[in-house]
């Protein structure tokens, strides 16, 4: 007769009991990569259908890739230590002066969602008219409110302002103004673009 005052804790690999099945996981569900970028957390998938890393904005070869859990950003596992664009769930404490946006319809312009970084299609896309934010109607609530100011305190005096960088969804010709490589891409957010003077960078 077993003692009920003992507990008994099974290891990993100990077999399960009988009648029970051992639970089954795919390859990598547990798995975290920790890196460099900011608020990010990757797990590595195995890819079922063609996919771009959203990095560098070259297809992704083979079926692994790292994905993270928050906002989708999907990367190459080359990539990851490069990545320097904010996770959703970090950028809103990197905004110092929150600014609401102001949505309406989008064109039918193929564009992609700021925050779940996925295809925008039909009407449930939506466009901020000032800062060309695009959102899905139910990613809306969760985009950072981080719009282009358009006034000035009138005891403020700004002689310089600092780029208001947004994400994605640039012109086909767009090019780095650094390297002077196209920073567009039609397949992935991919880019920066001031939202102030409208350079275009590579990230």
């Amino acid at each position: 007769m077993a003692d009920s005052g003992r507990v008994k804790h099974d290891s990993p690999s100990s077999s399960p009991g009988p009648g029970r099945k051992k639970a089954q996981q795919s390859p990598g569900s547990k798995a975290r990569y920790s890196v460099n970028a900011p608020g990010h957390c990757f797990r590595k998938v195995t890819l079922t259908k063609p996919t771009f890393c959203h990095h560098c904005s070259d297809f992704i070869w083979g079926i692994v890739g790292f994905v993270c859990e928050v906002c989708n950003f999907m990367s190459h596992e080359k990539c990851l230590k490069h990545v320097r664009t904010v996770c959703s769930c970090m950028a809103p404490t990197q905004v110092q002066v929150p600014v609401a946006h102001c949505f309406g319809p989008a064109g039918q312009k193929k564009r992609f969602c700021c925050v779940c970084r996925k295809h925008l299609e039909g009407s449930s896309a939506l466009r901020c008219e000032v800062c060309e934010l695009h959102v899905h109607s139910d990613c809306a609530p969760f985009s950072v409110s981080d719009c282009r100011f358009c006034h000035q305190d009138g005891g403020q005096d700004i002689d310089t302002y600092q780029h208001h960088w947004r994400e994605g969804n640039m012109s086909s010709g767009a090019r780095c103004e650094v390297c002077r490589r196209t920073c567009s891409s039609s397949d992935v957010l991919a880019g920066m673009r001031c939202e102030w003077c409208g350079i275009t960078v590579s990230v």
